[in-house]
């Protein structure tokens, strides 16, 4: 993810979503910080996300375009994944 990230920062926007299904924010944090992640991340508190984009397990893997549709749902990035993010609008 860190990898895409660094290749597609000009285009699009990474967001890393913790739940607070399976860690605490401190933990959370320290996943952040020894994976030495660039991108933003966020801990889902109160599990608003996991439920707005029916999350029914972790992890979970989401592509949305710039309208918020999303793309690609799956437990994992696709092996296609730049394919599919050069084609994004």
């Amino acid at each position: 993810m860190e990898k895409l990230h660094r290749k597609f920062k000009n285009k699009i926007e990474f967001i890393g979503v913790n739940v607070a299904i399976n860690e605490s924010v401190k933990k959370a944090k320290r996943y952040v910080k020894k994976l030495n992640l660039t991108f933003p991340n966020i801990y889902d508190q109160n599990n608003s996300v996991l439920t707005s984009y029916r999350v029914a397990g972790t992890p979970a893997f989401f592509i949305l375009d710039k309208e918020g549709v999303i793309r690609h749902k799956g437990i994992y990035a696709p092996d296609n994944i730049e394919n599919i993010l050069k084609r994004l609008p």
